[in-house]
């Protein structure tokens, strides 16, 4: 839309240059509702008081994949990618990669760990 501003410039995927293209599968980009899945967990984690970045590109075959970083450290807080169709998620103290039918599904597994996590944490701190 003309004269309309990007509210989220760190989720653009960055275009590969055509003599990449021509070494890849097609791309298959995230779709508008992938988008807003990862716009959902920005904002929830900004809620929970964690500022967040995203970093979105493709794998070599041509699969998106979002990292989400901690802003100002770059620490990875997850990696997610879109593999045929399946959701593969990771984050540290995951015991095995996540697959998932639904971004939402493996986005709100992520989102229970680090709530539940930052509220146990939240405790810890009161008693002491």
């Amino acid at each position: 839309m003309e004269g309309s501003v990007d509210l989220y410039p760190q989720l653009a995927v960055p275009q590969p240059s055509p003599s990449v293209l021509a070494q890849k599968r097609a791309l298959i980009p995230w779709t508008k509702q992938e988008i807003e899945e990862f716009h959902r967990l920005e904002i929830v984690l900004r809620r929970a008081g964690v500022n967040s970045e995203f970093e979105h590109n493709y794998a070599d075959e041509g699969d998106p994949w979002c990292l989400v970083c901690r802003q100002g450290s770059g620490a990875v807080l997850a990696h997610f990618a879109r593999i045929d169709d399946i959701y593969i998620a990771d984050w540290v103290g995951l015991s095995q990669v996540l697959r998932a039918n639904q971004l939402r599904e493996a986005i709100d597994r992520f989102l229970e760990v680090v709530l539940h996590s930052g509220r146990r944490q939240a405790r810890c701190q009161h008693r002491h």
